[in-house]
């Protein structure tokens, strides 16, 4: 990370040669960890540990911190020399075992999307299996590319829904998402909207999905905004959200600053 911060150090130079030392720290705050996180293939992934990561792909709920912890905790005991409780805990976890554990976790995560939704979510078929999988699919490629592009929130990783007059497709969308949040792979958050003084909802998906993918847990405080009819059209495969990445909300707040709809 401080290898990233000289980077878009020099690169704030580059681009503002007469900027102000404000404009060249807040480049550097916004883009070091965009910089840091663009590493496309699996074998390079960058090393994902430490209590803030946790705390962040937690995604605000508190099992979701717990349990990488329980894991971690036991895979540090049994893999002691002397299997002693005394040496896990005054020498702690290391970020190895932090690392794999988390990673096991994500791809878990997306086992399930891929095979096991409808066996576990009332209501689910295995056609709508399908559609929420290929939907958080398109949702993954759509950060990724932002996260290697050049626009002004290369890390968001959270949406919510425009063009809300279809009526028809809205209600079709907002069934698959209910799906994603009762098998806790989405949640829903409310927000300031662009409109001043005004409220809306904005989706989070669980940031357990996001390290087998190299995103960064932290992600950003912007959300993306995308078409309710073009959600749904990827959800059924009938096209890609590639194209949707230019409109961006304003800050969504905290990881734990809005209340859970």
């Amino acid at each position: 990370l401080d290898q990233a911060k000289e980077q878009a150090r020099v690169e704030a130079l580059e681009k503002y040669p007469e900027g102000s030392a404000t404009q060249i720290s807040d480049y550097i705050y916004k883009y070091h960890r965009a910089i840091y996180f663009r590493r496309l293939d699996k074998a390079n992934l960058p090393v994902y540990s430490g209590f803030e990561t946790i705390v962040y792909l937690s995604t605000g709920v508190v099992r979701n911190l717990l349990e990488p912890c329980y894991w971690m905790y036991e895979r540090a005991l049994s893999s002691s020399a002397e299997g002693a409780e005394e040496k896990v805990i005054s020498k702690g976890i290391s970020p190895a075992i932090q690392d794999d554990i988390i990673k096991h976790h994500s791809g878990r995560a997306w086992s399930l999307l891929r095979d096991g939704l409808d066996k576990i979510v009332v209501d689910c078929s295995e056609e709508d299996a399908r559609q929420v999988h290929r939907l958080f699919e398109q949702l993954a490629q759509l950060f990724r590319e932002r996260l290697q592009g050049s626009g002004s929130e290369p890390r968001a990783t959270s949406f919510s829904i425009s063009g809300q007059a279809h009526g028809a497709n809205l209600a079709e969308l907002e069934r698959l998402l209910k799906i994603a949040r009762r098998a806790a792979l989405l949640y829903i958050r409310e927000g300031a909207a662009k409109d001043d003084g005004s409220r809306e909802y904005y989706y989070v998906p669980n940031r357990i999905l996001w390290p087998i993918r190299g995103l960064d847990p932290q992600g950003q405080h912007a959300r993306v905004s995308l078409q309710a009819d073009r959600l749904l059209a990827a959800a059924r495969g009938s096209t890609t959200l590639k194209a949707t990445v230019t409109d961006v909300g304003t800050a969504q707040g905290g990881l734990f600053d809005d209340g859970q709809a």
